[in-house]
């Protein structure tokens, strides 16, 4: 039997009483996290980017990353990388 209870990890902003207090503190939390987010998504822009300078093809990139096409080719335009546009093809017969 598991020593570990499914029980939730108790947040120390609910037990702060002032609902002033407690709303600060949560502003504070979801500023920061955005922060983080945005951070991250740079890394993860500059690796797309990083990613296609290597020779990954902006599909696989879209794959990976689970962006749309255009989304991709949008942060890799802005990263100064040029999308695939002239990759090869399959022909249709």
């Amino acid at each position: 039997m598991s020593e570990y209870r499914d029980t939730p990890p108790v947040d120390p902003i609910d037990s702060v009483d002032d609902p002033k207090r407690r709303l600060a503190l949560r502003l504070a939390r979801r500023d920061e996290l955005a922060e983080q987010l945005a951070k991250v998504e740079e890394q993860v822009q500059a690796d797309a980017a990083a990613a296609r300078l290597a020779g990954m093809l902006a599909i696989e990139i879209s794959e990976a990353t689970g962006w749309s096409r255009n989304k991709t080719n949008y942060v890799l335009r802005n990263a100064g990388v040029a999308p695939d546009r002239s990759a090869p093809r399959k022909r249709q017969s």
